[in-house]
């Protein structure tokens, strides 16, 4: 059997979910094919764990034919032996034994070998190490499952949202497969150009959902997080040298829903200092254990069922002296069907530490609701990077954008007895078409008003509004002769030039990127330069106004974040000259075919807005009526012809 032959990751997973799936049930495959896993990555990566003889992987291929189930676990007990600091006790590992037979492990073990999972071989084939791995690997429980995993997507959000820096703290007190850990020592790591320094903890309840955790942190290289196995409401582990709660820079969390919890049994009770809540339900128990948490200056992000927001009773007497006390910087609203296992939306609360300085600006909360920030599914819809994009950026820079985001005074909340019901503050529903004006209706032309509040938007396109009406006077403007059908057909025409010229800004971007990137290529710092990329791009692309700011900034994320690994090998600058501009030739096609896109979405809008006024109001009442005469004069005057009486007199 060959060893590490360097097959796609991504696809060797989905080879392995499916020696499994189908037949055990979820956790168990789940464990089995991490353990499988970081047996082969210890093995892979030497001087990260102390692997004993019976644990390398030569061992284990080698001594297939006959028990495998016993070499397994003889393999992953003794690597654990050896690393307890990071791997625990054996008796929260799976048994190999027990579920999958003995052809299973065997190709299991068969697939496992031809994957290498060496870190630096993993970096110069552009893999992303691990992220992804358990979308890839692990496919979704069933409802009857504990839920591993909160989605990549709003894992990322929230890591964005608080900002994590170099040799900060981060905990996450539900962590679940240990994604949030994972993505923020990723973030940081993209953000300085090198492994980050972080103080990582977690702790998780479920026994298969910490072993998983264990694993898939070690499959991303951490192997000095610090996890515990218990109910962190009721029994935290995170305890300093005098046995008081440990506080972190970052807490982020995706506690389970609508828990039930007994306040007697909660250690450290002064955690509640806001209240307590009925004790069929634990939603904001859970966040004042993240609130209870955080560094005077920390910053937390839980997510949160939306009945938190409005929930009365104690409940919300919980959330006034929150609120009060300064604690909820913001609340969003995320869309339907993002998290797994349930349809209905939920919000991320952003909180914070106690060291807020009311006096340097108002207290109040930032609202944003992005419940239609979402790209639908067949059966999940999802964040992609543009949404997150533009979630972070108007959250960061605290942008009040119309149906979109505000920030609401202390006030105006009081005054809705603290209610942060998000729509009561955002409101994403389109405003009322106005009514057709009665005067264009009843004699023709068109309201000069609506067409000025577009007139931009097709200037912006190169068409003057000169060119779409004949003006008639200062309140009505009327249609061409040729009639608006025949504009209608110019007007991709009439857009071409300003097309055209946008298309050459963006290959002229392309081109000084292009430049930009070869020379950093070998330098590892592409992905540190992200932002500096982001600026550059909408400095270019925005004077033409043909895409928005968010549109330019969404566009920018969906490409970048889609070519991470094409971006990661370049930076790694281990291809040669050809393999490079193969590289580079399918960056800037990407991007300038995902522009393309874009830029006729927008021209075709301009035609529906033109063709709707053109159907609204081309023809009058009066031009009607007029035609209608004509056509019965016509009727009668034929009718006479052919002896027959007019139908139209008595």
């Amino acid at each position: 059997m060959k060893v590490n032959e360097g097959r796609d990751p991504t696809t060797a997973f989905r080879e392995l979910a499916d020696v499994l799936k189908g037949r055990l049930d979820t956790e168990t495959y789940q464990r089995i094919a991490l353990s499988v896993l970081v047996l082969k990555w210890a093995s892979d990566n030497p001087g990260q764990l102390t692997v004993p003889a019976k644990a390398s992987w030569e061992h284990i291929s080698n001594n297939m034919a006959f028990a495998p189930g016993d070499t397994l676990n003889s393999a992953l007990w003794a690597l654990a032996d050896e690393n307890n600091q990071v791997l625990g006790p054996p008796g929260y590992l799976p048994d190999f034994t027990k579920g999958p037979t003995t052809s299973e492990l065997q190709k299991l073990v068969g697939l496992t070998t031809q994957i290498s999972l060496a870190e630096h071989e993993l970096d110069a084939s552009g893999s992303e190490k691990w992220q992804g791995l358990v979308e890839h690997l692990l496919p979704l429980p069933g409802k009857t499952q504990f839920a591993l995993r909160t989605p990549r997507s709003v894992i990322d959000l929230m890591v964005r949202l608080v900002q994590p820096k170099n040799d900060q703290s981060f905990y996450d007190p539900f962590m679940g497969s240990g994604g949030m850990l994972i993505a923020a020592k990723e973030y940081v790591s993209e953000k300085i150009g090198k492994p980050a320094t972080l103080t990582l903890v977690g702790q998780e309840m479920n026994a298969g959902a910490f072993t998983i955790a264990q694993l898939n942190l070690l499959l991303h290289g951490i192997t000095d997080a610090k996890l515990y196995r218990d109910d962190s409401l009721a029994h935290p582990r995170h305890i300093d040298s005098d046995g008081q709660l440990r506080h972190f820079d970052h807490v982020l969390t995706n506690p389970p829903f609508s828990l039930k919890y007994r306040d007697r049994e909660l250690d450290f009770p002064g955690r509640m200092e806001y209240g307590w809540g009925p004790e069929k339900n634990a939603d904001l128990m859970n966040v004042q254990h993240v609130l209870a948490s955080l560094k005077t200056e920390g910053t937390g992000a839980v997510v949160s069922p939306h009945g938190v927001l409005f929930r009365g009773g104690s409940e919300q007497e919980i959330r006034r002296r929150m609120v009060l006390d300064d604690r909820i910087a913001g609340v969003i609203g995320i869309g339907p069907n993002v998290f797994y296992g349930t349809g209905i939306p939920a919000c991320i609360l952003v909180l914070n530490g106690k060291s807020r300085d009311p006096s340097n600006q108002p207290q109040g909360i930032f609202f944003i609701n992005a419940e239609r920030e979402i790209t639908t599914g067949r059966s999940q819809n999802h964040l992609d990077p543009r949404h997150i994009e533009k979630i972070a950026d108007t959250f960061l820079r605290k942008r009040t954008l119309a149906g979109f985001s505000r920030w609401v005074p202390l006030a105006e909340i009081a005054k809705n007895d603290f209610t942060l019901n998000i729509r009561r503050y955002v409101d994403t529903n389109p405003r009322p078409a106005p009514m057709p004006d009665p005067k264009a209706i009843l004699q023709g032309g068109v309201p000069a008003e609506i067409i000025q509040a577009e007139s931009d938007r097709f200037l912006a396109y190169g068409i003057s509004i000169a060119t779409l009406f004949e003006p008639r006077d200062d309140e009505y403007w009327d249609f061409p002769a040729s009639g608006y059908e025949a504009v209608l057909a110019r007007i991709p025409a009439l857009t071409s030039s300003a097309e055209h010229d946008f298309g050459v800004r963006a290959a002229g971007w392309w081109r000084r990127t292009a430049e930009r990137l070869t020379e950093l290529s070998g330098e590892g710092a592409i992905l540190v330069n992200r932002d500096q990329f982001k600026s550059s791009f909408h400095s270019a692309l925005s004077e033409s106004g043909i895409l928005d700011e968010y549109q330019l900034y969404g566009a920018f994320a969906d490409w970048w974040d889609g070519k991470r690994g094409a971006l990661k090998r370049l930076g790694l600058g281990r291809s040669s000259r050809s393999e490079t501009q193969e590289l580079l030739d399918e960056l800037g096609d990407n991007l300038l075919a995902l522009l393309n896109d874009l830029v006729a979405a927008g021209r075709q809008e301009l035609i529906n807005l033109y063709r709707s006024w053109g159907e609204q109001y081309a023809v009058s009442l009066h031009e009607l009526d007029v035609r209608r005469h004509a056509g019965a004069s016509r009727l009668e005057k034929r009718l006479r012809q052919l002896g027959y009486p007019s139908p139209f007199r008595q």
